[in-house]
């Protein structure tokens, strides 16, 4: 530590194991597959969602694959893709 300045933390200790938690279980495969219509979804213990479209089409991560403005028109035109939406949590 230079000058004595102490690093800002952003995760107390509880916070860092809960998030290490998440990430082995994650990496241990224990998401949670639900079909809703023609869409697989797969809810992940880190808050990823991965969805597989009818059209062969994946995304492993939803958040990072589009904008959320996109996601929100997708969902409007897809039924069944506003469903997943709402079973995550995310609407």
């Amino acid at each position: 530590m230079k000058a004595g300045v102490a690093p800002i933390v952003t995760r107390n200790r509880a916070s860092h194991l809960d998030l290490l938690r998440r990430q082995k279980a994650e990496r241990e495969g224990q998401g949670i597959t639900r079909t809703f219509g023609t869409i697989t979804a797969t809810r992940w213990p880190t808050g990823r969602l991965e969805v597989h479209f009818p059209n062969g089409t994946s995304t492993p991560d939803l958040a990072k694959a589009m904008p959320a403005k996109a996601i929100w028109q997708a969902a409007q035109r897809t039924p069944d893709l506003w469903e997943v939406l709402v079973w995550a949590g995310w609407y």
